[in-house]
């Protein structure tokens, strides 16, 4: 089983219950797909932790579109942002290769 679950508005909605989820899936040999717009780093990493999500695969289309020298810009709190569509396209490639 492959599941893929979105950080933001997602497994932040609900942790305790994306956390059983996601060991179950992990637990059972499954995989599950973490995507999120943050950058990678050890931050995100240990926010995944303390929220007692497993995972396999952590997609981060900051970071892809970073190594892809994509034109973005950064608020006031860090959050990248791109234009949308390019957004989008990235998220749905990484989800139908799966």
């Amino acid at each position: 089983m492959k599941l893929g679950l979105d950080l933001h508005g997602v497994i932040d909605a609900d942790p305790a219950l994306f956390g059983v989820l996601s060991r179950t899936v992990v637990g059972a040999g499954g995989e599950v797909h973490v995507i999120t717009g943050s950058m990678a780093t050890d931050a995100l990493f240990a926010w995944l932790k303390e929220l007692g999500i497993s995972y396999t695969h952590v997609f981060s289309i900051a970071s892809y579109h970073v190594s892809q020298g994509t034109p973005m810009h950064y608020d006031t709190q860090g959050n990248p942002w791109m234009d949308a569509d390019v957004w989008n396209k990235a998220k749905a490639e990484y989800c139908a290769a799966g």
